[in-house]
């Protein structure tokens, strides 16, 4: 049986619950205000307070194998540095099957309805959440998301908990984002052992599993994971207006610290026509934009070492450059062998097919269809065509 222990008029007035397993969960601040008769026990204002949790209930008790229960709550979450959430809720029923609504308010709205099930024997829980407007930046991000909508079924029991469904999310891309995650939740930290992020139309699939903390500058992460068969961009279908830019078929990656989160990524990454070349990044996250401390590639016969950002926000851009060593044309178009190297300096505005593209060498040397090659030279990109300088 369930025991609990209640310490009132002291200090602080606390409640105690104690599993049969051993587990001690402990209400502080605890007080209501009520009356008590033969079978019903009417609550007219009760406060409890759990770690970073506070509740305000009114509602009735009323005797019965099971026991039933009705009323309505106020639950809040305050945790410093991030966004206080807000719940009104109501509920029905007893304590085999007590069906809830919720209504969340802050940080983002959602609806809620479930049903809380076997509370005196083996609680456990399922539900359907209806997500509104679900903003990355309300949580200090930036909004490269957008605002996220959709409908999720839910549930759990003890600490594990799970949501699946489809998500839109306009910022990533076009059509639908299918969600699954399993983790838990004990002692303020969210642990992910497995979430799981598809797009519908191009198949892209990014998985891992980690921790999720709330701190200062957070939240905190300690994130790993995979990606597999990634087409870029997420769009509903590739046309000849809207193309698909590059492909990514594996890879790995963590998400490390709060912001700006630590970043590494190593995979392959293949453009329309060209082999797959070797991917290996290592940078920082920041709310507005990526900042890349060191890219290496290896394709087109050579390899390259790069540096810069790719930035979304006050408007899409990306910069480059570093060192190119022994590139063949001959990869690119046949009848040209050799082997380059020089330094590159490349920018772009906005992401995709139809933003500008200005790529500058300079210092190149080396081998070009079996004659020494020296040189410089620009080159700009637009949807009009090419303009070329100093080559």
């Amino acid at each position: 049986p369930v025991k609990v222990v209640a310490q009132l008029g002291g200090a602080t007035d606390t409640l105690v619950v104690i599993a049969p397993n051993g587990r001690r969960v402990q209400f502080d601040d605890v007080n209501a205000t009520g009356t008590v008769g033969h079978k019903t026990i009417r609550i007219f204002e009760g406060n409890i307070i759990y770690g970073v949790l506070s509740a305000r209930a009114l509602g009735e008790l009323r005797a019965g194998d099971p026991m039933r229960l009705s009323g309505e709550a106020t639950t809040r979450m305050i945790i410093e540095g991030q966004p206080e959430w807000r719940a009104d809720a109501s509920f029905d029923g007893d304590l085999g099957k007590l069906p809830v609504i919720v209504t969340l308010q802050t940080p983002f709205r959602a609806d809620v309805s479930g049903d809380l099930l076997e509370l005196n024997r083996a609680f456990h829980w399922a539900g359907k959440a209806k997500v509104h407007d679900f903003d990355l930046e309300d949580f200090g991000g930036g909004g490269a998301l957008g605002i996220v909508s959709g409908t999720l079924e839910i549930g759990g029991e003890a600490n594990a908990f799970h949501a699946r469904g489809p998500l839109v999310v306009p910022g990533l891309g076009q059509g639908l984002f299918d969600v699954n995650f399993d983790g838990e939740y004990e002692d303020r930290v969210v642990k992910a052992a497995r979430y799981e992020i598809s797009h519908r139309p191009t198949g892209s699939r990014v998985t891992g599993a980690g921790t999720i903390e709330p701190a200062d500058n957070g939240p905190e992460l300690a994130l790993t994971g995979t990606w597999r068969q990634v087409r870029w961009p997420l769009a509903a279908r590739f046309t000849a207006d809207r193309p698909e830019l590059f492909s990514s078929a594996q890879g790995d990656y963590t998400l490390q610290g709060s912001w700006p989160y630590a970043l590494t990524a190593r995979g392959d990454l293949q453009l329309p026509g060209f082999d797959p070349m070797a991917l290996d990044l290592h940078g920082r996250l920041h709310k507005e934009f990526l900042g890349i401390e060191h890219l290496e590639v290896g394709g087109f016969g050579g390899s390259a070492q790069l540096a810069g950002e790719a930035r979304w926000k006050p408007a899409e851009s990306w910069t480059l450059a570093g060192k190119v060593a022994r590139f063949d044309p001959g990869t690119i178009r046949s009848g040209f062998p050799g082997a380059l190297d020089f330094e590159m300096k490349a920018s772009g505005a906005p992401f995709g097919a139809e933003g500008t593209l200005d790529f500058a060498f300079s210092n190149l040397r080396g081998k070009l269809r079996g004659t020494n090659a020296s040189g410089s030279g620009r080159v700009v990109m637009q949807t009009e065509g090419f303009t070329f300088d100093r080559l």
